[in-house]
């Protein structure tokens, strides 16, 4: 593809992105204009489209290419006008090692006892809690695309055993081993911690089931992927019988998660919102430069996702 690219940006970065795009690329192969907000009779003036999300009232029909600002594409994925032979790029960028520090905050604060140490120094209490150790532990990550390997990689130095889930059971070298979704569903090895890094994808909502967890004990479970791959009624059930001993929540099925919601005040419960990997303008332009240079050839490369299969 060698004629002019025009894309329209919007939202969140994209006052941001127009100025990175300007300042980076000749504006006879790639014009980019910014609106706060955007129409249908805007948008039908361009080839493509960069944002965080699109809203379902838009016909993107006639667009060739979305490069969506964030790892999840949900919004344009959704919705029923795409054009079956678009293509759709995201960004990844370093959200991996982001996503990848949060894990560890979060996995090692209950291990060290971090938040009791901290209430007893604000109560000028000296009292000695239970210290657990990360080594040696199993870990499981749902998930082994760029960031799920990213994650798996920083833990392992952790000298933890991470095993990777996928729907083939492709085996990466960042994990231990990988075993196919199916088979880990029926029967999962004794993990200490699972992590979920899945997209909302019709295939995962509500995967992880009660039979699924029953099989397992005193799990730590944290969730940076979307909030749909468990319902919350379950989760409250397995955490009140202490299947799951702690969960670290980032996504949730309903966001802002409800004022109602009883995971607010459970114990077990660590909730943060939806912050465990933060998009910012250099992780979008190092996605956006590389879907460019193969968008512009007709190729694709890891950025691109599969249609039908939602990632």
């Amino acid at each position: 593809m060698t004629e002019r690219i025009n894309i329209l940006t919007t939202g969140r970065l994209g006052e941001d992105f127009q100025a990175a795009v300007k300042k980076e690329y000749n504006p006879e192969a790639l014009k980019i204009d910014y609106f706060v907000e955007i129409d249908q009779n805007i948008l039908d003036r361009y080839d493509a489209l960069a944002c965080f999300s699109a809203g379902k009232d838009l016909d993107l029909g006639r667009l060739d290419w979305i490069h969506s600002f964030g790892a999840g594409v949900n919004s344009f994925i959704e919705n029923p006008s795409l054009n079956p032979q678009i293509k759709i790029s995201r960004t990844i960028g370093l959200l991996g090692k982001k996503m990848a520090e949060y894990c560890l905050c979060y996995i090692l604060a209950p291990c060290k006892n971090c938040i009791s140490n901290y209430e007893n120094q604000k109560n000028r209490i000296w009292q000695q809690g239970k210290i657990t150790d990360l080594f040696s532990s199993s870990v499981a990550i749902l998930g082994t695309g760029e960031i799920g390997r990213t994650v798996a990689e920083m833990i392992s130095a952790f000298h933890c055993d991470v095993y990777g889930i996928n729907l083939h059971g492709k085996q990466y070298p960042q994990f231990k081993k990988c075993f196919k979704l199916e088979d880990f569903i029926k029967n999962p090895p004794q993990i200490d911690i699972l992590i979920s890094i899945l997209p909302s994808t019709e295939s995962a909502r509500n995967l992880l089931t009660k039979e699924f967890f029953q099989k397992l004990s005193k799990l730590h479970f944290i969730n940076v992927g979307r909030g749909d791959v468990i319902a919350e009624k379950l989760l409250l059930e397995l955490l009140e019988s202490s299947i799951i001993c702690q969960a670290t929540l980032d996504v949730f099925s309903s966001e802002p998660l409800p004022e109602d919601s009883a995971l607010w005040n459970n114990p077990k419960v660590v909730i943060t919102p939806h912050q465990a990997a933060i998009t910012d303008i250099d992780d979008i332009m190092m996605s956006f430069t590389q879907a460019y240079e193969a968008f512009k050839k007709g190729e694709n490369n890891y950025l691109f996702i599969k249609l039908n299969r939602g990632y």
